[in-house]
């Protein structure tokens, strides 16, 4: 079977989100003896091209424009699709299923894959398809705790999240070559409960999964990692993802301050490439007199991601918006590590409250705070949860659990 993957960002490039998402089902495809070729955009003329990375064979196209004119080229990038139409009638793929497509490839990709001939899929990672920017309204944030959440982003939340680059008719035609897809997919309900929402609706959830045995790791790399980081003898709290507020990163420093009072040693881990608001964070810590409590690695992958997470006593999702799928989650379930969650998006999920971790309104700094100590003073019992976790994300969240899946709605047997 013939499969052409669509996705704005692909590793090695990109490292995180949708982009790693779709790599993963890129190679367990290949791996089931799949014909794959992946479609995908670059900011760097240099880089456009065929490649091959792990074996996958990759097209980059250029593609780059101001930002204002998103809401725009995010609809029918011309440039792109026009090198689209050349690579599907060269390769003549049963499959093309697309992933983030919002920036650089745009919706219109559906359109032309379809005429193809070929069965059309697109995963939803995000709120992108009818909102300009993070589900964080007052309104969905206050039913959202209250267990019945209101997803609805109207025109006027759209238009102050856009200013400039709004444009009116943006989710009408998105909508509309939504349509042709055969299926859509959301990598969680509280997604595909938003998307439904938002007036798109027929969304199948299948979950995003991981390669669970790639997790293991030996302990003299967590020990060197320890060492690295003047980690040895300390109970340590992991916040991974942006260093955004939206993340939550201001909420977990505020959570410490409370937390360090009780156990001085404490130590905040934080994962993640640095940003603007970053600076103000330090100088949070400052204030704070937190500064020899936290430690910033700066972005690390591979044996030092893995070493980290098992380093840790507890990872902390402190999301403050709606967070589809946050793969933070099964990557800490897998090195049984339990998990204190956001209540705001596709977290509750994966974490069983009470079983696997706790579901927190990260909006209350004690809540975060007196959830996390509760573990730390009970390690059997976070240990219990970290064990009741790993069986979890093995038997529910498995890379292979996705594939086949995603298998059976191409319409091959499993």
């Amino acid at each position: 079977m013939k499969i052409l993957i669509l996705s704005d960002d692909f590793p090695p490039a990109h490292e995180g989100g949708a982009g790693v998402i779709a790599c993963n089902i890129a190679k367990g495809l290949f791996k089931k003896g799949e014909d794959i070729l992946v479609f995908t955009t670059t900011k760097e003329k240099n880089e456009e091209g065929k490649s091959v990375y792990d074996g996958l064979k990759i097209v980059k196209v250029f593609s780059d424009y101001n930002e204002r004119w998103r809401a725009y080229v995010s609809i029918y990038n011309y440039p792109v699709l026009k090198k689209l139409k050349e690579i599907i009638t060269e390769f003549k793929p049963d499959i093309v299923h697309a992933h983030n497509i919002h920036i650089g490839i745009s919706y219109g990709a559906l359109k032309i894959a379809k005429k193809s001939k070929a069965k059309v899929f697109i995963t939803m990672h995000d709120v992108m398809s009818f909102s300009y920017g993070k589900l964080r309204t007052k309104r969905y944030l206050e039913t959202a705790v209250e267990g019945r959440p209101d997803c609805k982003v109207s025109f006027w939340d759209n238009l102050k999240m856009a200013k400039k680059r709004f444009n009116p008719f943006r989710n009408f035609l998105i909508r509309r070559y939504l349509k042709y897809a055969d299926k859509i997919f959301a990598v969680s309900g509280a997604l595909r409960d938003a998307l439904k929402n938002n007036g798109i609706v027929g969304a199948e959830v299948i979950y995003n999964g991981i390669e669970v045995k790639n997790w293991e790791i030996d302990k003299n790399s967590v020990i060197n990692f320890k060492r690295k980081f003047n980690l040895e003898d300390k109970k340590i709290i992991l916040f991974g993802g942006r260093l955004s507020e939206g993340k939550g990163l201001k909420k977990i420093i505020l959570a410490a301050e409370e937390m360090v009072k009780k156990n001085p040693e404490l130590i905040l881990l934080i994962i993640g490439k640095k940003e603007l608001a970053l600076e103000q964070m330090e100088k949070l810590l400052e204030q704070k007199s937190l500064t020899n409590k936290v430690i910033f690695t700066g972005w690390i992958s591979g044996q030092d991601l893995k070493a980290a997470y098992w380093s840790s006593d507890i990872v902390c999702v402190p999301s403050l918006y709606l967070d589809p799928f946050p793969t933070i989650n099964l990557e800490a379930m897998a090195c049984r590590k339990p998990v204190v969650a956001t209540c705001f998006g596709g977290s509750k999920e994966v974490v069983e409250n009470g079983e696997t971790g706790f579901i927190i309104n990260p909006n209350k700094v004690s809540d975060i705070a007196e959830k996390i100590m509760e573990l730390l003073e009970n390690q059997e019992k976070a240990k219990e949860m970290g064990e009741i976790g790993f069986r979890r994300v093995l038997e529910k969240f498995s890379l292979d659990n996705q594939i086949e899946k995603l298998m059976i709605w191409y319409g091959k047997k499993v």
